[in-house]
């Protein structure tokens, strides 16, 4: 995921939230992380022995940098599958 601003110049020190959320659509798990300096974030899950196999979606909730207001643009989520 990239944090960028109007201008599409990558926003350092912003902190990104992502819900996880089931086939069901319930949270199994809610993350947060800052971009560096290249805008990016990584937020890692360390599913558990008991996580259920299946299909799950991450979703950006919101990003936070004093002075920017979020505006979701482009791809927000993305789906994927435990096995």
């Amino acid at each position: 995921m990239n944090a960028v601003d109007e201008a599409g110049a990558p926003l350092s020190g912003a902190q990104v939230f992502l819900d996880v959320l089931d086939d069901t659509g319930g949270t199994v798990i809610s993350l947060q992380g800052f971009s560096d300096d290249a805008g990016e974030a990584i937020l890692k899950w360390k599913t558990g022995r008991r996580q259920a196999a299946g299909s799950y979606t991450g979703n950006i909730v919101d990003i936070l940098k004093n002075g920017y207001a979020y505006a979701a643009t482009g791809t927000t989520s993305v789906s994927f599958t435990l096995q």
